[in-house]
């Protein structure tokens, strides 16, 4: 294995290219030059709260100013960066014709099996069955190959997309937020398989984790980025201080919320006899036979923050897709929302959308690219459709232009949404999905992916939100402060529910 640095920064700064360059507002990614050498035998993490800025860079992003300021030694000038570096950024790409398709396993013939998936991926099609077992053994996919890629669970398909960028033989891979949307157990098999990807596959991996994450015990440097640039690089012990202080500094945040939380919960006690924004009486849901939720029973009062808990693959995108009407057995009077039964002629799509804001990895996944952020947003205020309409009153361009500004999102409004970082793409989605002031708002991994800066705008959002949150998330520090759990089981056994 070469001896020559992998990457190898100097004194350089970066721009953005594409749309902003065209723009001509396009200023340098951080304002100070980065200096950053990665050697073959040394295992990195990229934390701090502009980590995704610097994974970029590393994955040959961005232009260098000087052009020689970023450099790839190992590559002996043999090949480009493009050949031989895959990068992962977690933002839920998923191929599905309809949404719905994935509730009933729906099938059309550009629909693709895990590992036709994997074929597809390879670099060599022919040859790509001698490596594609090992692939799916080594990240427990191994049961589910034959299942279609569109109906596999988040998590499945995080470790299916980590599968894919290995069928290519990379010999460098960046993944940024490897463990974000996995369940414990799974972040754990994530985090053993690129400890080993050099031994078992010839590839180095560089993680991209946040400041308050806990770095694995086989890292040996760390580098930590904040808006100004590179603060520290090298051994892990020389960032161990400035990651302690920001885990201290996360910690307080959290004790501070869990007090308003506290006071939020003495409120809803005195509010009981509200009327219910959702009813679920006995729900039933079974695939080809096989239940998936089994007398389902839930009811929701205006304001409750709820957590949808359950691991992977135990239900929580089949019951959101229930109270968003995607599913084709949504229209059940057994599922009642704000007093009346959900039945054909009683509620409508857009009626029952008009009162929920939702975000998820599928609507990241599909939605429009070439729309800018404040058309993106626009979107918000309509059901049915992502054509941002031409027709806002004072009031709702108003609301728009102050959460931009809030989120701290002014210089970019006029960004294609597919020219945003991944933090910035789902503070968009997040603004959309709150613009209209929904009696549900839905959460699904709404602030995986996300910069903590952002995480605390939304967080702090979400503390004095008036209406109902349903929230699902597989950390702590990816959950907005919530008032009530309900916990789905595996094989449909019934659900618990409580108090936090």
């Amino acid at each position: 294995m070469t001896r020559l640095p992998l990457i190898s920064i100097k004194d350089a700064k970066f721009r953005m290219i594409g749309a902003l360059a065209s723009s001509g507002s396009n200023p340098y990614i951080f304002p100070n030059p980065i200096s950053l050498t990665i050697n073959p035998d040394e295992k990195w993490v990229i934390s701090g709260p502009r980590k995704s800025q610097l994974m970029s860079i590393l994955a040959a992003k961005h232009v260098s100013d000087p052009p020689l300021g970023r450099q790839y030694p190992f590559l002996k000038k043999k090949r480009v960066p493009s050949q031989v570096i895959q990068t992962l950024e977690f933002r839920g790409s998923i191929n599905m014709g309809h949404l719905s398709a994935r509730y009933e396993f729906f099938k059309d013939e550009f629909d693709m099996t895990l590992i036709e998936e994997l074929k597809r991926a390879s670099r060599d099609p022919a040859t790509a069955m001698d490596d594609i077992p090992q692939l799916l053994k080594m990240l427990e996919l191994d049961q589910i190959g034959d299942r279609w890629f569109g109906a596999l669970s988040n998590g499945q398909t995080r470790r299916s997309r980590i599968a894919k960028a290995l069928m290519k033989h990379p010999e460098l891979l960046l993944i940024d937020d490897p463990f974000l949307g996995l369940d414990p157990g799974a972040a754990d098999l994530v985090s053993n398989v690129c400890k080993e990807l050099p031994e078992t596959r010839g590839t180095h991996a560089i993680l991209g984790l946040r400041s308050h994450e806990t770095v694995p015990d086989w890292i040996t440097h760390v580098a930590y980025a904040d808006k100004s640039g590179i603060v520290v690089a090298g051994e892990k012990s020389l960032s161990g201080e400035l990651l302690e202080k920001a885990k201290t500094k996360h910690d307080e945040k959290i004790f501070l919320r869990g007090e308003r939380a506290k006071q939020a919960r003495e409120k809803l006690a005195s509010d009981q006899d509200a009327p219910s924004v959702l009813t679920m009486n006995s729900v039933d849901v079974t695939y080809s036979g096989k239940p998936v939720l089994s007398s389902l029973s839930w009811d929701v009062k205006p304001g409750q923050k709820w957590h949808l808990r359950g691991v992977n693959g135990a239900g929580k995108s089949t019951l959101l897709s229930l109270i968003t009407a995607d599913h084709p057995q949504s229209w059940n009077e057994k599922i009642v929302m704000c007093g009346t039964p959900r039945e054909v002629g009683n509620h409508s799509y857009f009626s029952i959308n008009n009162r929920i804001g939702h975000t998820s990895p599928e609507i990241h996944a599909l939605f429009p690219k070439t729309q800018t952020v404040t058309e993106a947003i626009d979107t918000g205020y309509i059901v049915g459709s992502n054509i941002p309409p031409k027709n806002l009153t004072p009031e709702q361009k108003e609301k728009r232009d102050s959460l931009i500004s809030h989120f701290e999102l002014d210089a970019e409004r006029d960004t294609p949404f597919n020219d945003l970082t991944v933090s910035q793409q789902k503070v968009v989605l997040f603004i959309r999905a709150v613009i209209k002031n929904p009696d549900i708002l839905i959460l699904d991994e709404a602030l995986s992916g996300m910069d903590d800066d952002a995480v605390d705008l939304c967080k702090e959002m979400m503390e004095s939100w008036p209406g109902s949150v349903i929230a699902v998330a597989h950390l702590d520090e990816e959950l907005p402060s919530c008032t009530h759990y309900i916990q789905l089981k595996p094989n449909a056994e019934p659900a618990e529910t409580g108090q936090l």
